[in-house]
């Protein structure tokens, strides 16, 4: 389904820069409101901030009635504030508010002041904070870094969910990998993210959540590029933000799909869940048939597997008539139910099965009618093929020259005549029939007299 396309988003906060009073700084820790209007934190560090909100009890109130003094004036003077925690950085800012949810992170880069507004009376609000590499890594407790894929270059991008029909923001967002941005993209800043999924079906449409705090307008100068994962120096198809549908792909095989934004000035994105219609869920795999079996009795059939997302290398272990098999893919095959299992590197399993039918064997039946006399060319044979794969495209009889399409053939002499029928796989099926011919005699006269009886 081609047309215009919306990108979601999940929170949506205009916000306006302010300053407060610098009243700590370490490499983590936690902070828990103390009641009063206006309560100040400075993070001194330079390098990425993770700020996770691990309660929330931000009043919902405000208005009018939140007038903010002591160490929040200026520029905080008068009343309308409404209650927030306001986080000021370098490139951007962001803000927790009464509706955001707890357990949600973001990364920006240092140094960093937080200030906490009209929070009174509020003694449970909390947040706590780290310094991170940049692959999101706890740096204060010295812990080795385990780095995700920047998701930058079709050659290393991340798994994306896949999902048979659209499914609410809600369901992607519990479901989905996401995509943090180390440090968070702000004012403007140009941002390239690569997400590999494997196609169920031959059209798969793009879709990503959002979570930022640039309200309606989340992206600008938006484009893509779609590659087969196996050729990343291919373009198989581009588009913009008004087209967001791959076309023409090939159910089982693995695609990367990158796209490049610039964030709009004034606001930041945090984290990305992109996703794809018609692309085989994560945790999922699809079997597929390469090639039936042609004919009765050829063991000619080929299928193949392919995982919904998950971590190469994979493993592919397969049951079935004449097994167990390896691989992805499987040739030379019976009739039968073959299944797959497929592990990957985290040994995680994805399980399917498709199943191979043979087409019946030719069987060539008929009517004969015999010739009136051994000398007479009046016979006939009329057949009657089923089985194998029709439309029957050839039958060639013996005796009678080169190969025709003509299924019945009349003008026998008494005989055998032997016909070989070909269905349109090219599989064959033959059978012999017998002209008889009557008794007769010829007159003096030289004409023929058919003598019936018993």
């Amino acid at each position: 389904m081609k047309g215009n396309k919306q990108i979601c988003f999940l929170l949506m906060v205009f916000v306006v820069m302010f300053y407060g009073a610098k009243l700590n700084s370490q490499c983590s820790g936690t902070w828990t409101s103390d009641g009063t209007d206006c309560q100040t934190l400075t993070i001194t560090s330079n390098e990425i901030i993770e700020i996770c909100l691990t309660a929330n009890n931000i009043p919902s109130g405000g208005g009018s009635s939140c007038n903010p003094g002591g160490a929040c004036n200026p520029p905080f003077m008068g009343g309308g504030w409404a209650p927030r925690i306001f986080l000021e950085f370098a490139n951007g800012n962001w803000t927790f508010t009464a509706n955001s949810d707890v357990g949600e992170c973001i990364y920006f880069q240092g140094p960093m002041t937080i200030t906490m507004i009209c929070l009174g009376g509020d003694t449970q609000t909390s947040f706590s904070w780290t310094t991170t590499d940049a692959c999101g890594m706890d740096n204060c407790n010295g812990s080795p870094p385990f780095c995700d894929p920047p998701c930058d270059e079709c050659s290393d991008p991340c798994p994306a969910c896949g999902f048979n029909l659209p499914p609410t923001v809600q369901d992607v967002v519990d479901s989905c990998p996401d995509f943090p941005l180390y440090p968070s993209a702000c004012n403007g800043e140009e941002v390239t993210r690569c997400a590999s999924f494997t196609a169920a079906v031959a059209s798969v449409d793009f879709s990503v959540i959002i979570n930022s705090n640039c309200g309606s307008g989340n992206v600008t100068n938006f484009s893509w590029e779609l590659f087969e994962a196996s050729n990343c120096g291919t373009v198989l198809q581009s588009g913009d933000l008004t087209d967001l549908t791959f076309d023409n792909l090939t159910p089982g095989t693995q695609y990367v799909y990158c796209y490049t934004f610039n964030v709009p000035s004034g606001c930041c994105h945090t984290t990305h869940w992109p996703y794809f219609v018609g692309a085989i869920p994560i945790g999922e795999a699809i079997c597929t048939i390469d090639a039936e079996i042609s004919c009765n009795g050829a063991n000619d059939g080929a299928v193949s597997a392919a995982p919904g997302g998950g971590t190469a290398p994979f493993i592919y272990n397969w049951s079935g008539p004449g097994g167990p098999y390896t691989g992805s893919s499987l040739t030379g095959l019976g009739p039968g139910t073959y299944t797959v299992t497929i592990t990957d590197f985290n040994f995680t399993d994805a399980t399917c099965f498709v199943t191979l039918v043979e087409p019946t064997a030719i069987v060539v039946n008929g009517v004969v009618t015999d010739a009136n006399c051994p000398l007479l060319d009046d016979g006939a044979i009329n057949i009657s093929p089923t089985g194998g794969t029709p439309p029957y495209v050839n039958f060639n009889w013996d005796h009678l020259g080169p190969p025709s399409d003509s299924e019945d053939v009349g003008s026998l002499t008494p005989g055998t005549y032997t016909v070989t029928v070909t269905d349109d796989n090219g599989c064959t099926g033959e059978n012999s029939f017998n002209v008889g011919g009557g008794p007769c005699c010829i007159s003096e006269a030289g004409t023929i007299n058919v003598i019936k009886g018993n």
